[in-house]
């Protein structure tokens, strides 16, 4: 029979574990381990087999399988405990022949989506052709080819590709990064200025990531950053920059001059600079500006 399966595995930085402790790392593994199944049940799917930080998944089409594996990569984001440990998903999706047992799926769709699993790196979901053609058109996917993998069974070359997530929170489907367009609100808007381009964060986006994994809005691959760096967070009116990082986000502003924030927010106005995870140094290409634009 055909199945849609889904191979999640948590993965943590290994330096934010020892500072937090074993039974700290342990005890949030298993709060994200419960959030997921949360997550997967949502979108009718079921944990088949689950391990300490591993969870096989089985949905009833390919379309709940990636609607659910973005969701499930959003859901670690979100949570400030778990992006503080260095946590992200690796996911692998597959949709092919198998065999469903009460506890285990077997056969070719298994081995698949295990290989996948392991070839994504931390924050990424990759997913096969069989997977991205039954999806449908209008559930806006944003792809980019990853390669191809060569099934065990036969010598035909699997095509692979990686989801670029970013999922609206309210409707749970999935959009573009460059999907995201000023819209009246009435509100200031907050606009960040990197490498000569424009980012527009309306005042109704409840979050924005910025790091070097390919999960964020604004990726800034640069090895003093950390994967899931910073994020800003829209709560009434005012934009909060929270850091989550092991080097710490430099600010400078008129008002306040130049500080870092390590593990702390500070909540952004007027116009300033921020830097991920070094000192704010004329010339560092990697600066970003931000200004306040009312409507």
């Amino acid at each position: 029979m055909e199945l849609a399966v889904v191979f999640a595995e948590i993965a943590c930085d290994g330096q934010a574990c020892e500072r937090a402790g074993r039974i700290v790392t342990q005890n949030l593994i298993r709060d994200a381990m419960t959030l997921l199944t949360e997550t997967v049940n949502e979108y009718t799917g079921k944990p088949v087999k689950t391990t300490e930080n591993q969870m096989l998944c089985i949905f009833p089409n390919p379309k709940k399988a990636v609607q659910a594996a973005c969701r499930m990569q959003q859901a670690i984001y979100q949570k400030d405990t778990f992006t503080r440990l260095g946590m992200a998903l690796k996911i692998g999706s597959h949709f092919g022949e198998g065999t469903l047992s009460k506890d285990n799926v077997t056969g070719e769709v298994l081995l698949v989506a295990k290989k996948l699993r392991d070839a994504a790196k931390s924050g990424q979901i990759i997913i096969t052709r069989d997977i991205q053609t039954e999806i449908p058109i209008a559930l806006g996917l944003e792809l980019k080819s990853s390669g191809q993998l060569r099934a065990k069974s036969s010598l035909k070359k699997i095509d692979l590709f990686e989801v670029l997530w970013n999922m609206d929170e309210e409707e749970h489907t999935i959009v573009s990064r460059s999907a995201v367009k000023r819209t009246p609100s009435g509100e200031d808007t907050l606009v960040l200025e990197y490498l000569g381009k424009d980012y527009i964060i309306e005042s109704g986006r409840k979050s924005y990531l910025m790091g070097r994994g390919n999960q964020n809005d604004l990726i800034i691959d640069e090895p003093c950053v950390s994967r899931g760096h910073a994020i800003i967070k829209q709560a009434g009116g005012k934009y909060k920059l929270i850091d989550q990082s092991t080097n710490g986000t430099y600010v400078s502003t008129k008002k306040s001059g130049e500080f870092c924030l390590h593990q702390t927010e500070f909540v952004l106005d007027d116009s300033g600079i921020i830097s991920l995870g070094t000192k704010i140094e004329p010339g560092y290409p990697f600066l970003i500006h931000y200004r306040m634009e009312g409507e």
